[in-house]
C-alpha cells in the first residue's frame, strides 16, 4: 500500500483478519508484481482503496467489512490491464450514505467483478446509489456486475456485533422493578465464541442517573455468544416512581469486544416520566413556623390532649400566618403529645417528641415535628407537613389522605436530595406506601412520611420551592 508519488508497486502483500481504525486517507494497490490478498479484515474509520492492476495479476478484496468510512467510495478501480481482474467480493459495507463501489472517472481499461456484497440494505435505491458506474454517468466508461446482492452479510466475514432495543422509549412505571430488554446481534462468522461487555450510562441533557435502576446502580455485564448463536437478549431493570420529572435518556454501550468487532456500538432509550405534574394550590403549604398576623377569630377553643401519658386541656392561640383560613394554631414542645384539634381550622405543629394529631372538623394544617408522629385530619380538606429541615430524624404516618389533601416534605431539594419509595411499610396496623427521604443526599434518611393503605401507584409528587424552602409535594392521584 503505497501513496502514488511513491511510484509503482514491486512485488505482492496479503492483509487478513484484521483491524485497521483511522486510516484517513486513501488506500493505494497500484500495479503489484504478484497476487493481492485483502480478507476477512474490519476497516474501521478509515479511507477507501484505489487499485491498479498489472497485467495477468488479481487483487481479491474479500470477505471484509467497511464501516464509518471517510472518503468518497470504498474501494475504486483506476485501471485494469489486459487480464488483470479486480475481485470485490462478499463484503459488507456498511456506510450507506457513501459510495461503496466505483469505477475512475473518464478512465479506460477499468472494470470490476463485485458480485454477492452486502451494502447494509436490500433498498434498491440506496444500494444503486452506492455503486458508481456508467448507469450514473457516461463519463463512466464501464460497467460494476454487483449481481447477485446478498441480503444479509456473508458467514464469513468477521463476527460484527450490534445493539438494537424494539422501542426506544420505556415508561418509568409507578413503583417497582419495570423490565426492559434490548438485543445485542451477531452477524458474519458465528462459528467460534464471541463475548461483548455492556454499560448503561446517562446521556443528553437529562441524563438518568442510577437512582433510575434497580439496585441505584447503572446496569452492566457481559453477553456471552456460543458457537452457532447470532443474537442474544438482556433485561435490565428500570425502577419506578411516582415522581413527577423530565423525560430522561440513557445509553446502552458496548465495549471490549472478543473474536468479534463492532459495529452499532451504542442505543440511546428514553424513559418516558409517566407521573402526572401535581400543583400544590399556596395557599394550602404554609411554612412550618408562620411568620405574620391573622385578625382574632371569636373565642379560643380549649384543645383536648395528652402529654407523657397524662390528660390536660391547652388553649389554642389565634393563628398567626400567611394562610387566610386558618383561625387557630397549637405549638408543642419537646415532650410526647396527642392532641385533638378545634371544630375550626388548625394549624398544628408538635415539634419534638414522638407526637399524635387529629385536626377533627375543619381544614387543618398537621405538622408532627421531630420525632415518629402519627397525623389525622379528620373531616375538611387537610394539610400534612414534615419538616427535615431542623437537623432531628422525622417520621409521621397519616392515617387518612384524602383526595384534593397534600403533604409536604420540607427541605426536599431537587438534584440533592433523594427519595425512595416503599410499598406497605410503617407500623403494623398503619402500613402503606411510604417516602423516605435522604435530604442532604450523604447516604441517611432524614425524612419519612408513611400513607396509611395507600399503594404507592396510587400517588403522585413532584418537588416545589416556595420563596427560598424547597419542598417535595404528595398527593392522591
Amino acid at each position: 500500500m503505497l501513496n502514488p508519488a511513491m511510484g509503482t508497486g514491486y512485488g505482492s502483500f496479503s492483509l487478513k483478519d484484521s483491524e485497521l481504525n483511522g486510516l484517513q486517507n486513501y488506500i493505494y494497490v497500484l500495479y503489484p508484481k504478484q497476487d493481492v490478498d485483502i480478507e476477512r479484515n474490519v476497516f474501521r474509520n478509515s479511507g477507501g482503496f484505489t487499485v491498479g492492476v498489472s497485467n495477468g495479476k488479481t487483487v481479491n478484496i474479500k470477505n471484509n467489512v467497511f464501516i464509518d468510512q471517510t472518503t468518497y467510495f470504498a474501494v475504486e478501480n483506476l485501471v485494469v490491464y489486459d487480464t488483470a481482474k479486480l475481485l470485490v467480493q462478499y463484503n459488507s459495507f456498511l456506510s450507506t450514505d457513501k459510495v461503496a463501489l466505483a469505477l475512475a472517472y473518464q478512465a479506460t481499461d477499468v472494470a470490476m467483478i463485485a458480485d454477492h456484497n452486502w451494502f447494509g440494505t436490500v433498498d434498491p435505491a440506496i444500494i444503486n446509489a452506492m455503486v458508481m458506474d456508467r448507469n450514473d454517468s457516461l463519463n463512466y466508461t464501464g460497467f460494476i456486475s454487483v449481481d447477485p446482492i446478498l441480503t444479509a452479510p456473508d458467514p464469513n466475514t468477521p463476527s460484527m456485533l450490534s445493539v438494537s432495543v424494539d422501542s426506544a422509549i420505556v415508561d418509568e412505571g409507578s413503583v417497582g422493578a419495570n423490565p426492559f430488554t434490548f438485543t445485542v446481534t451477531r452477524t458474519g462468522d458465528s462459528s467460534g465464541v464471541s463475548t461483548v461487555a455492556y454499560t448503561v450510562v446517562g446521556s443528553g441533557s437529562a441524563a438518568a442517573n442510577p437512582a433510575d435502576f434497580v439496585g441505584n446502580a447503572f446496569p452492566s455485564g457481559v453477553v456471552h455468544f456460543a458457537a452457532g448463536e447470532s443474537s442474544k437478549t438482556v433485561t435490565i431493570q428500570i425502577a419506578g416512581d411516582i415522581d413527577y420529572e423530565p423525560d430522561e435518556t440513557f445509553s446502552i454501550v458496548l465495549s471490549s469486544p472478543v473474536q468479534a468487532a463492532l459495529e452499532r456500538s451504542s442505543v440511546n432509550v428514553v424513559i418516558r416520566n409517566d407521573d402526572v405534574q401535581p400543583t400544590p394550590p399556596v395557599e394550602t403549604t404554609p411554612t412550618p413556623q408562620p411568620p405574620a398576623d391573622n385578625p382574632h377569630v371569636g373565642a379560643a377553643p380549649l384543645l383536648e390532649r395528652y402529654v407523657d401519658g397524662r390528660a390536660d386541656r391547652v388553649t389554642a392561640s389565634v393563628y398567626e400566618g400567611p394562610v387566610t383560613y386558618l383561625q387557630w394554631q397549637h405549638l408543642g414542645d419537646e415532650r410526647g403529645e396527642v392532641i385533638a384539634g378545634s371544630s375550626g381550622n388548625d394549624f398544628i405543629n408538635l415539634f419534638g417528641g414522638d407526637d399524635a394529631a387529629s385536626g377533627g372538623d375543619g381544614d387543618d394544617v398537621l405538622d408532627g415535628g421531630t420525632g415518629s408522629n402519627f397525623l389525622s385530619g379528620g373531616s375538611g380538606q387537610d394539610t400534612f407537613f414534615v419538616d427535615g429541615r431542623g437537623g432531628g430524624v422525622t417520621w409521621s404516618t397519616v392515617t387518612d389522605l384524602e383526595k384534593g389533601e397534600w403533604a409536604t416534605i420540607w427541605g426536599f431539594r431537587e438534584g440533592v436530595s433523594k427519595l425512595t419509595w416503599q410499598d406497605m411499610s410503617g407500623t403494623d396496623g398503619f402500613k402503606g406506601a411510604t417516602a423516605f427521604c435522604d435530604l442532604d443526599g450523604n447516604g441517611s434518611i432524614d425524612a419519612a412520611m408513611t400513607f396509611a393503605g395507600v399503594a404507592v401507584s396510587a400517588l403522585m409528587s413532584a418537588s416545589w420551592t416556595m420563596g427560598d424552602s424547597p419542598y417535595l409535594a404528595i398527593t392522591l392521584k
